[in-house]
């Protein structure tokens, strides 16, 4: 007889390789290859044992773009708790700075997902879930990068542009196989976020 902790290890075993399908298959075909037969035949496993751990494709779908969701916050306090022991940078700037190199590390070490997931135009409901990220962190977490800050416009349009931008450069970086270095494309995003477009 399995124990708890066996049982524990093959379900997750069983739903990393569902994901590691869905992802291969999203990759070769786009999302829309995505079946319930095709997934059990890359997965090697049968149709009771995916329904088992996920009621359609949908909810797969969604918990996949979820993960990918909780490894950021992760990343955002692993980001602030760096700025917090660093003796050199101690202010928001600081934190912003730290958090920016983190995420474009972790978006280049993970591009291809990131490209598929956030940057088609495939399952736009599931889309809303990184803007709804990067809101949170710029001003509704409990350590939010600009809560306190007065903004020069209303925020609804500050943060419209903030993620277009931010979106539109990442996007550019990827499609160049991200050849400049994460340093680089930190100041570019630095400087027009915080200076704008401000050509004389």
């Amino acid at each position: 007889m399995l124990s708890d902790k066996e049982i524990d290890l093959r379900v997750i075993k069983t739903k990393q390789a569902i994901k590691n399908s869905l992802y291969e298959l999203i990759e070769n075909s786009g999302f829309g290859s995505i079946t319930v037969k095709a997934l059990t035949e890359k997965a090697q496993i049968n149709r009771g044992t995916f329904y088992l751990h996920y009621e359609n494709i949908e909810d797969l779908i969604s918990e996949y773009y979820d993960d990918f969701i909780v490894r950021l916050y992760d990343l955002f306090d692993k980001s602030i708790l760096e700025q917090r022991s660093s003796v050199i940078v101690s202010d928001s700037a600081g934190a912003t700075s730290i958090l920016i190199i983190n995420m474009l590390q972790f978006i280049k070490e993970n591009r291809s997902s990131f490209k598929l997931l956030w940057l088609r135009g495939y399952h736009l409901s599931n889309r809303e879930k990184i803007k709804v990220f990067v809101e949170d962190i710029l001003f509704n977490h409990e350590e939010a990068l600009l809560r306190m800050k007065k903004l020069p416009v209303p925020k609804k349009y500050y943060f419209s542009y903030v993620f277009s931008s931010c979106m539109g450069i990442i996007a550019e970086w990827i499609d160049n196989d991200c050849a400049e270095s994460v340093e680089d494309i930190a100041k570019i995003l630095t400087i027009l976020n915080f200076n704008g477009v401000n050509i004389r």
